[in-house]
């Protein structure tokens, strides 16, 4: 379920099926971790920022690349359109 519910932030097909089972294995981890701390919800937010921290501006950045490439957005202003 876990992996379902980030199934919108992905473009296409193709790589929402290759983050679908990447994000149902983080949920697994955050859900063992919860139970290893003997069912603090601390350890798993820790986690889950930590997670954000490190992975989304990486994603978020690929994310606008990969659209800016796509849309061919020119930043010249001398560029004829």
């Amino acid at each position: 379920m876990f992996g379902c519910l980030h199934f919108y932030v992905f473009t296409g097909l193709p790589a929402a099926l290759m983050a679908q089972p990447a994000s149902t294995v983080l949920g697994w981890v955050i859900g063992a971790l919860y139970l290893l701390s003997l069912r603090s919800l601390w350890a798993c937010v820790t986690a889950h920022l930590l997670i954000d921290a490190v992975l989304e501006p990486a994603l978020l950045l690929s994310f606008i690349h990969r659209r800016a490439k796509s849309k061919r957005v020119s930043y010249n202003r001398y560029e004829a359109d």
